[in-house]
């Protein structure tokens, strides 16, 4: 095997060309990745602020729902306390009523 000078170079020329090649490939999936880095950032950092807007305004649905229940609630308790109020006023008059119901019944059975 005698290599001349014209060969060498050959060879050294490709090694060359293959070593640029893959140098400016390399630096051209940097590039690649990075741009696509960039990319999902930027559409992760819109979807984020996306969820925040859709939290925000969940939480002022929630709110408001909490506060119509309240307000049901209150109203609910008030009719509670009217009843109540009605049933005690009923009971305190049967207590009253019962009595006589009774006394005039009898006095109806002894008229008979």
């Amino acid at each position: 095997m005698d290599f001349s000078l014209k060969d060498v170079l050959y060879i050294i020329g490709i090694f060359a060309s293959g070593f640029g090649v893959f140098l400016s490939t390399r630096h051209g999936l940097k590039e690649y990745i990075r741009d696509k880095i960039e990319i999902f950032q930027k559409e992760m950092t819109s979807n984020i602020t996306e969820l925040r807007k859709e939290d925000k305004e969940a939480e002022k649905n929630i709110l408001a729902e909490i506060t119509k229940l309240k307000l049901e609630l209150k109203d609910l308790q008030k009719k509670d306390e009217l009843q109540q109020q009605v049933i005690d006023q009923i009971g305190g008059n049967m207590n009253t009523l019962i009595p006589k119901l009774v006394e005039a019944t009898k006095s109806k059975e002894h008229v008979s």
